[in-house]
């Protein structure tokens, strides 16, 4: 804590007529001022009026900051609870399709952060078995060009053909060797229809005609649509939420393994479905 007593004497005055909203004595100020300013440094009980000042600021200080940090939590909660909630028909699922809780990631197949994210949501909801799900929600950065759209657009086609299971499989593959950044995969459109057959999507005249569908691309523009109404502002976008209650916490974005995990139980544990 910040003490008046470790301060030089003419600096202690100046901090205390801060604090107490008095002007600073001019530098020509009469000798009769300058007398009582001596009077009053040399006074235990002005140290003591000073460090008491200077304490409660500090306290000011912190309270303000504390309820600002308390506020800002507050509006990012409100703003994740505007999250749909989760639809086995429409989203993307990875785990029990009706889990009580989810783990909603808003990803770019370009993002770097993405790419360093991949598996840590799924590996955090295994450790919780079929009680946590994790939902995937597209959201391509404009940075990033149309490599990333085109990319998403061909994830939602091979779950056409594959589903949820052929889904991961193939966004995994995109983020394991995408170069991240809008440069897309080494061999490009070639390399992604390879990945989407791999995954599952054998027909390759159907994916042709998915990934050329307006609707399609209409879908991860509502994901990327929904994650801003969220509050997400940024990728990984990551939103916990308890499907019970629609209690939803916005928690950042490319967290560590432990990280993550610890956020989750917190979550998990404070709700009605733990």
């Amino acid at each position: 804590m910040l003490s008046a007593t470790l301060l030089p004497s003419t600096r202690r005055l100046a901090m205390a007529l801060a604090v107490i909203g008095l002007p600073a004595i001019a530098a020509d100020a009469p000798k009769a001022d300058e007398e009582l300013i001596r009077r009053l440094e040399a006074s235990a009980a002005f140290d003591q009026a000073v460090d008491r000042a200077i304490e409660r600021r500090i306290r000011r200080d912190a309270e303000q900051r504390q309820k600002a940090a308390a506020d800002q939590q507050a509006k990012r909660a409100a703003l994740a609870a505007n999250a749909r909630a989760p639809d086995p028909q429409r989203d993307r699922i990875h785990g029990a399709a009706k889990a009580p809780y989810s783990i909603i990631v808003y990803s770019d197949l370009e993002c770097p952060y993405c790419k360093r994210f991949a598996g840590v949501a799924e590996k955090a909801a295994a450790a919780l078995g079929d009680k946590v799900n994790v939902v995937w929600r597209h959201y391509p950065l404009d940075f990033h060009g149309k490599v990333a759209v085109q990319e998403a657009v061909t994830a939602e086609c091979v779950a056409r053909q594959a589903g949820d299971k052929g889904f991961f499989k193939f966004v995994d593959a995109v983020l394991a060797g995408t170069q991240t950044n809008g440069k897309g995969l080494p061999g490009g459109d070639a390399a992604l229809t390879a990945l989407a057959k791999e995954a599952g999507a054998g027909n390759a005249t159907a994916l042709k005609a998915c990934t050329e569908d307006a609707a399609v691309a209409a879908l991860v523009q509502q994901d990327m649509q929904d994650g801003i109404k969220a509050g997400v502002e940024g990728t990984p976008g990551l939103i916990l939420r308890d499907n019970l209650t629609n209690r939803a916490q916005l928690v950042g974005g490319a967290l560590p393994q432990e990280q993550m995990e610890r956020a989750l139980h917190a979550f998990v544990g404070a709700g009605k479905g733990s």
